[in-house]
């Protein structure tokens, strides 16, 4: 008799109580997310000058903006999160916490 392949993957699922469909609101926010890499992309080059927040961006918590330049294409991370990773920063960034400006933008925060 010969012996099936086990599907690990599909015993993780089970195990977890995943019943293998994403809810409507999830596969909905993927989709904003890669929309939002792919107009990112074809709006700018790496290197691009921006103004980012790293901690919250609006609001009364708001932080105080930061300013670089992108060192990395946007990307999806998780499936679930448009981000981008900037100079000076250890970890990507949200693109719903970041701003192109413009080279003279750059310039003024930097004096």
């Amino acid at each position: 008799m010969e012996k099936q392949p086990v599907d690990l993957a599909a015993r993780r699922r089970e195990r977890r109580g995943w019943p293998g469909v994403l809810e409507p609101a999830t596969v909905e926010r993927a989709r904003a997310a890669t929309a939002a890499v792919e107009e990112w992309n074809a709006a700018y080059q790496v290197g691009q000058p921006a103004r980012y927040w790293t901690g919250f961006r609006d609001g009364p918590l708001a932080g105080v903006p930061k300013f670089g330049r992108t060192r990395t294409r946007a990307q999806l991370m998780g499936g679930h999160t448009a981000v981008v990773w900037v100079t000076g920063e250890s970890s990507c960034i949200a693109l719903s916490h970041v701003d192109a400006i413009s080279e003279s933008e750059l310039e003024q925060a930097s004096e």
